[in-house]
């Protein structure tokens, strides 16, 4: 095999500006909170799980990782799908990878796992999976 191959999503620039701005006004919503009744910040709790999430996805875009043995897909979890596992490659439009914009990984056991979308084109990701997974 060719070693390890790391496979990103790029956020566009409009979510790294959004995110910037979502984070000045909340500081200064929670400063002018605090100066007024710091009782209140119970209220910014949903605003900092969702500012949290936001950061995840900002800062740890999702990957796809072809390892030697295994695929590893890394969003918001981590699974890892040893080679032997998968059984199938296949679009999220039946019999057309070329319409698809996802792909599935069907395993022995378990669940098909959805794959998030790379800069990779979708056939060409399917192709280095299949390949590294016996399939082609």
């Amino acid at each position: 095999m060719d070693g390890t191959v790391v496979l990103t999503q790029r956020q566009p620039r409009w979510m790294m500006v959004f995110f910037a701005v979502v984070t000045v006004l909340g500081v200064v919503a929670v400063v002018a909170t605090v100066l007024d009744d710091p009782r209140r910040l119970i209220s910014f709790l949903p605003m900092a799980v969702f500012f949290v999430f936001g950061a995840l996805m900002v800062l740890r875009p999702p990957r796809i990782e072809l390892h030697e043995d295994a695929l590893v897909a890394r969003t918001v979890r981590t699974v890892r799908i040893p080679y032997a596992d998968i059984t199938a490659v296949r679009g999220d439009v039946p019999s057309r990878l070329d319409w698809s914009t996802h792909l599935f990984v069907e395993r022995r056991q378990g669940e098909p796992v959805k794959l998030a979308p790379v800069d990779v084109p979708l056939t060409e990701l399917h192709d280095l999976i299949a390949q590294r997974a016996g399939l082609a």
